[in-house]
């Protein structure tokens, strides 16, 4: 029989090292498909937005111009959110921070809230209406008024 048989082959330390490393990969390569992945396709949010712009434009939708008066007065942006005063659906978020001065939105009923601004609502009852919407912080109010009965074509 063989009596010089080492039995603390995993003794050293070398062994030890390359057998662990070699179960790690195991383990890992064979966990790669099981994990879960956020990634998604950036080819599937350009088709939601051109969905979305097109639905739009396909609407008739009536044009709202912005204006900020006393921007100065307060400490940073502010939110101004167009939605329906009755189901709380948002239809358009606006910030001060952006230079976008003119927004449309769909016949209907809005309530505009804001960080700073009382809540108001007005109501568009043709698609070919023109409304300006001015957000005064010196006052701490929104004034609305309806531009023209219809817009230019």
């Amino acid at each position: 029989m063989v009596k010089n048989i080492n039995n603390n082959i995993l003794v050293s330390s070398k062994l030890k090292l390359c057998t662990i490393g070699t179960i790690g990969i195991i383990l890992a390569s064979s966990l790669t498909g099981c994990t879960y992945s956020t990634f998604q396709s950036s080819e599937n949010d350009l088709n939601i937005t051109n969905s979305a712009e097109e639905l739009i434009k396909s609407e008739d939708v009536a044009t709202i111009d912005l204006e900020y008066n006393g921007l100065e007065n307060i400490s940073e942006r502010d939110i101004i959110t167009f939605s329906n005063p009755e189901t709380a659906e948002i239809q358009a978020i606006i910030s001060t921070d952006k230079k976008q001065n003119e927004l449309t939105l769909a016949p209907g009923e809005y309530m505009i809230t804001s960080n700073y601004l009382e809540t108001t609502n007005f109501e568009i009852t043709d698609a070919n209406e023109e409304w300006n919407v001015e957000a005064n912080y010196n006052t701490n109010t929104f004034t609305i008024t309806e531009k023209t009965a219809s817009k230019a074509k």
